[in-house]
């Protein structure tokens, strides 16, 4: 029975079927409805609905499918595409991979159909793994986009759904629909932290057992124990912090800290310059003398300067960023 057909001729009826067909909305099926119409999409594309090439989500106020991965994977084999990066480059704070994909078809000129798409993701602020990360993301979601284009789904990918929630002025909600395709959970994706936001997080102090804040043991941001090396300045600690592969002191730990709360490149990006630009110089070294009764921050032990950083990052907490 088509979907179709489980419609009588009532008038609410015709109007519901209309918002699925024009609107794509599913919110006012039936469960049985809603089974019946997520079959049919699966088998208009040759896909088997048991392992999941769709599920649910909330946009725009309307109840929708998207493609999850099972899905490009199944259309990719069943429908024998080919795809190849065709080129990757930054502009400006975002990253671009370009891919093209080829597949056979009888009616085209050359007997094959081939097209191109493109992935972005941001890059603002990454390095390391981070910035890895973000770039295969683009390479999947470049790759998925034109598998789904090739395929002539609309429907929306997996990979699109946290962007979409981070610029989306109502939540994005992801729906948990049982085997009677009745709403069973719903979940709202929160917006992404931007990389800046992630950077300067003030995580709650937790402190071991005789009472030190575990961030002087350990760098937060690499998970690696610190070394003590002998101390030649008067800073009131004998011996400084630091560990190696990747190099990184516990000084510029705390500088990339403040300098990503004003939106700067870290010591690493920016080299000691940063720490000498005009937001630095402006709010944050006027702070430090305020707490430390005139000094720098170099000049005070490696707790304090931890306590003062936190202090700084929590009062001005939104300021300067996203």
């Amino acid at each position: 029975m088509t979907l179709a057909a489980q419609f009588d001729n009532k008038e609410k009826s015709s109007n519901e079927l209309e918002k699925v067909i024009l609107n794509a909305d599913l919110s006012s099926l039936t469960g049985e409805q809603r089974v019946n119409y997520y079959m049919q999409v699966c088998n208009q594309y040759g896909l088997d609905a048991f392992t999941r090439p769709f599920e649910y989500i909330k946009l725009n106020n309307k109840l929708v499918l998207y493609a999850t991965k099972s899905c490009a994977s199944a259309l990719q084999e069943l429908k024998s595409i080919s795809v190849e990066i065709v080129k990757q480059e930054q502009f400006q704070d975002v990253w671009i991979v370009t891919v093209r994909g080829t597949r056979a078809n009888e009616k085209a000129a050359d007997g094959r159909v081939i097209a191109e798409n493109v992935g972005i993701t941001p890059i603002k602020g990454l390095s390391g793994d981070a910035l890895s990360n973000s770039i295969m993301k683009a390479v999947t979601k470049a790759q998925r986009r034109l598998i789904l284009q090739m395929c002539g789904l609309g429907q929306t990918d997996e990979t699109e759904l946290q962007s979409i929630a981070n610029v989306s002025p109502q939540p994005v909600v992801k729906v948990e629909v049982d085997e009677q395709g009745e709403i069973a959970e719903e979940q709202v994706i929160p917006p992404e932290l931007s990389p800046v936001a992630q950077r300067i997080q003030t995580p709650t102090p937790s402190v071991d057992a005789d009472g030190q804040d575990w961030r002087l043991k350990t760098c937060e941001e690499h998970s690696i124990d610190w070394e003590l090396a002998e101390n030649q300045y008067d800073t009131g600690d004998s011996h400084y912090r630091f560990h190696r592969d990747p190099s990184c002191t516990f000084s510029n730990y705390l500088k990339d800290k403040v300098l990503a709360h004003f939106e700067l490149p870290s010591i690493a990006e920016g080299g000691k310059e940063a720490w000498g630009h005009e937001k630095v110089k402006t709010f944050f070294h006027p702070y430090v003398r305020e707490k430390t009764s005139g000094k720098t921050l170099s000049t005070v032990s490696e707790a304090k300067r931890l306590e003062i950083v936190d202090e700084f990052l929590l009062q001005n907490k939104g300021m300067f960023n996203g």
